[in-house]
């Protein structure tokens, strides 16, 4: 399953934040690397663990080696967490399984755009993986072990490490009471622990607000406002954003309803719980952020804490398609299918989950069972039940409204994938009609559902299927090495080797990874944001050198503002930045051209030199 993950996924070396971090790791195995970078001076503070201890496992292997290995163990462990966490829920082996495919291929359905497994493993990933074992020791309600999981997540990323604390802490007063000695012991239990990271953290952080003049209001202006409003900002979210978390909050919440009697109702007391307090503190966050400003605030992030409301919701949906998949009906055991093998796509999982769960109400309302025959539980389920299938066919509707033009794509596959659905369809049947615990081939069902999400999406074939064609198709997903493959990549390799180590470079702010590529120092850019308060004034003053101070739009994308404010600079104003900043060179996105020296050139970028007065 992990490594269905790792395929189905990818693994790109280098890739969007690792792009940050690995400069940060090789500054630890090299002082002299980047040491006249002001953001690799400034950042890592409050994920110096995570770069710690990437940089010895980098010093007797590659580091390319390091993070392959360290993002293989960390799937492998996620994937043995939501295994473990599902079956407090529900004790099906194949109902874990599915719940390890659920939660690990499924798109981003929470909110704040932070997923559970991504392509490389960055301190918000790892951090997860812990985590989820600390909710499955909660589950088993061993507290000391649970807290001190919390701990070991808060060094790989502090807010999640803390905020996961704060729901069992929450939890624990909860059901035990504040009296309760062994309450007390579990938050002693964490705070021994994680305290040699939240310490120096604390006085870094009281030191810089003591030192600067940045209120609330402007730091949520610039890190709120300006760099990363999709995470925090919930009014600057596109309204699909909502729809396709609602879909899949009220689609596992109508999988708990019907399968009530089989799940364990200690667990889906705890689920209800944690969901509920993830959303009060994501509107405390919504509240603080957006009409009274805190920095604080906005710097815990609540909104991280949708991918755990993911990953509940995700083992009531999984073990709810078990279930169905147990069952002799051939239209809902398709339907069924179907949702699974799209739980990656919001737009088909959403309309094949809400075909499904229509299916259940309408049997059960044609073929009731004895128990709900009786009044109560009649009434119950019409109050309950057709409102709920209501309000999820009218959100796969709203969801689908804006992508009816492009309807058609979503429908056109090639031959091979359909192909491989069908196959599946029909061994599932086959063993559905051949055993009714699908405990003999339980092994069997897994590799063709795993095998239809691979194939349906097109992540690896479209035609026959060979050796060959499948060596190639897995090296374009799995890149475990920086290779040049752009002209940004060509660039950065010439500026590596044909420029001095220490210069200083004024690039493209909206372009990633010239640090890591080219291994020289640059003014900033946008993606390496600080984190204390005195740092990110200091970093936007940055960006606004390098984009001629032009007027950024809140809550919108900066993009192309950035692009036309840096492609209106002028030789005499990069020569301004260049005295300020110690700078050199210049990076040109062409067709922009500067009246300086030009050193390289390809087809998308130009590199020139700059010199202290006019030639």
């Amino acid at each position: 399953m992990a490594g269905v993950s790792i395929l189905f996924i990818g693994y790109f070396y280098g890739y969007s934040d690792m792009a940050v971090y690995i400069p940060l790791i090789r500054r630890v195995l090299d002082p002299t690397f980047l040491h006249n970078d002001w953001s690799v001076a400034h950042e890592g503070g409050i994920h110096s663990p995570f770069i710690w201890a990437m940089a010895q496992l980098g010093r007797p292997i590659s580091l390319e080696t390091a993070s392959l290995s360290v993002h293989i163990l960390e799937r492998f462990l996620l994937a043995v967490g939501v295994y473990l966490l599902s079956q407090r829920l529900y004790q099906n082996p194949v109902a874990g399984f599915v719940s390890v495919l659920v939660v690990t291929l499924s798109s981003q359905w929470n909110l704040g755009g932070n997923p559970i497994a991504a392509s490389v493993s960055i301190p918000h990933t790892l951090a997860i993986v812990p985590a989820v074992f600390a909710l499955y020791c909660a589950s088993r309600g061993w507290r000391w072990q649970a807290t001190a999981l919390a701990g070991v997540a808060t060094y790989f990323h502090v807010l999640i490490g803390l905020e996961v604390m704060l729901l069992l802490g929450a939890y624990m007063a909860w059901r035990d009471g504040l009296r309760d000695r062994s309450a007390w012991i579990a938050w002693a239990t964490y705070a021994v622990v994680a305290a040699p990271m939240l310490a120096p953290l604390a006085l870094r952080q009281l030191h810089s607000m003591g030192s600067t003049t940045v209120f609330g209001t402007e730091y949520v202006d610039i890190i709120g406002g300006l760099r990363a409003p999709w995470h925090y900002l919930p009014s600057s979210w596109p309204p699909s954003v909502y729809v396709t978390f609602l879909v899949y909050l009220l689609a596992g919440g109508i999988c708990a309803y019907f399968a009530r009697s089989a799940y364990s109702q200690a667990f889906q007391r705890q689920a209800i719980f944690f969901v509920a307090l993830i959303l009060a503190l994501c509107l405390v966050g919504t509240v603080f952020v957006e009409w009274i400003p805190s920095s604080l605030i906005l710097k815990l992030q609540f909104f991280r804490l949708t991918v755990f409301i993911k990953i509940f919701v995700s083992l009531f949906i999984a073990c709810y398609l078990t279930l169905v998949l147990q069952r002799r009906d051939p239209l809902q055991t398709g339907l069924a299918l179907l949702a699974l093998v799209n739980v990656n796509n919001p737009y088909l999982f959403a309309v094949f989950m809400t075909l499904t769960l229509a299916c259940e109400v309408w049997q059960r309302r044609t073929r009731p069972t004895e128990q709900q025959t009786t009044l109560k539980r009649g009434l119950l389920g019409s109050v309950v039940a057709l409102p709920a299938m209501a309000t999820l066919g009218v959100l796969a509707l709203l969801l689908w409204l804006p992508k009816v033009s492009e309807l058609r794509a979503h429908l056109v596959f090639s031959p091979w994938p359909v192909l491989a659905v069908a196959a599946a369809t029909v061994a599932l049947w086959q063993l559905l009609v051949r055993t009714r615990a699908m405990r003999g081939g339980s092994a069997v069902l897994i590799v063709a559902i795993l095998m239809s999400v691979v194939l349906l999406k097109g992540r690896f074939l479209t035609g026959p299927v060979t050796w060959s064609r499948i060596q190639v198709a897995a090296l374009g997903r799995i890149q475990p090495t920086l290779t040049v493959r752009t002209d940004w990549d060509s660039l950065c390799a010439w500026i590596q080797q044909h420029t001095p180590r220490d210069a200083i470079f004024i690039t493209p702010p909206y372009l990633e990874g010239f640090r890591l590529r080219a291994e020289r120092a640059i003014v900033v850019d946008f993606k390496s944001t600080a984190y204390l308060e005195a740092d990110v004034r200091e970093w936007r003053d940055r960006l606004l050198d390098l984009t001629s101070h032009v007027v950024y739009t809140r809550k919108q994308d900066p993009y192309p503002a950035m692009r036309v404010g840096y492609q209106s600079l002028t030789p005499d104003a990069i020569r301004l930045v260049a005295a300020k900043y110690r700078a050199t060179f210049v990076v040109a996105e062409r067709p922009t051209r500067f009246e300086m020296p030009l050193l390289y050139e390809n087809a998308s970028y130009a590199l020139y030199q700059i010199l202290s007065q006019r030639l």
